[in-house]
């Protein structure tokens, strides 16, 4: 019987389990730098995400990659045979992470996301102006070439696409299909606020000072529909928070372990 195959990164032996997800067009490297900030008590897991690594999710629906990251990020949660875990998740990994939680994951004892890309929570007409902004972005991803490619990076990640390595824009043109079916279905999906109301863990929301606009309206509905979930703001940091400003986001989710 076929498995999914889960591919990690192992930081830190310490006594404290973390599950920490990436955000998409990443992949684990990106958070060893949190995971190491986080400091000798604790043990974090990174596991690719579908399509990244050696990770592969089998039963899955091949046309949703929300679903392929799910089953992998539940096999590695498995992995913990049970232990109380927090979990670290970013961007389409801090979704993913709500997933596991609202489906009846119960070894979940704490959740710091930063900047969950959680469009079911916009108005269609209050929120218009943003959704057209992630329209706009993730329109150049499905023209199929580099510039598409460009904008939305430039735009997610803060960062000029001119200044950045070759070796970077390089895999990132390289990995084009795969961020566009994971921001496609972001974009599209709709689970509404209710979907996490099973959710009894301490949760966490961080928000980077200089985020995007879209990222910023997911986090300002998050803090009107759930304000029992404290949000911080990283200075300094765009929506690649845990990158830019590993430190100050790892003093955060320390933090919240003081609330499991």
């Amino acid at each position: 019987m076929s498995t999914t195959k889960i591919d990690y990164i192992r930081v830190g032996s310490g006594p404290v389990q973390v599950l920490a997800l990436h955000a998409s067009g990443t992949g684990a490297g990106s958070l060893v730098r949190l995971a190491k900030a986080l400091g000798d008590e604790v043990s974090v897991l990174i596991p690719n995400l579908h399509g990244y690594g050696d990770s592969v999710a089998i039963n899955a629906s091949a046309s949703n990659p929300l679903a392929q990251h799910f089953e992998v990020a539940s096999a590695a949660l498995d992995l913990f045979e049970g232990q109380p875990v927090h979990i670290f998740g970013h961007s389409m990994g801090a979704f993913v992470a709500l997933m596991l939680a609202s489906q009846g994951a119960n070894n979940i004892v704490s959740m710091s996301l930063a900047e969950p890309v959680c469009f079911g929570l916009l108005h269609p007409e209050e929120d218009a102006d943003v959704i057209e902004a992630d329209r706009h972005s993730v329109s150049g991803l499905l023209a199929g070439n580099a510039d598409g490619v460009a904008t939305f990076i430039e735009y997610w990640n803060g960062t000029p696409w001119s200044v950045m390595p070759s070796a970077v824009k390089h895999g990132l043109t390289a990995m084009r299909n795969q961020i566009s079916r994971e921001a496609l279905c972001i974009s599209a999906d709709r689970t509404p606020i209710s979907d996490y109301n099973d959710i009894n863990c301490p949760v966490q929301i961080m928000v980077g000072a200089r985020t995007n606009p879209v990222a910023k309206r997911v986090c300002e509905r998050f803090a009107e529909q759930r304000p029992a979930w404290p949000q911080v703001a990283i200075e300094k940091a765009g929506h690649m928070l845990p990158i830019e400003q590993p430190e100050a986001v790892a003093a955060c989710v320390k933090a919240t372990f003081a609330l499991a």
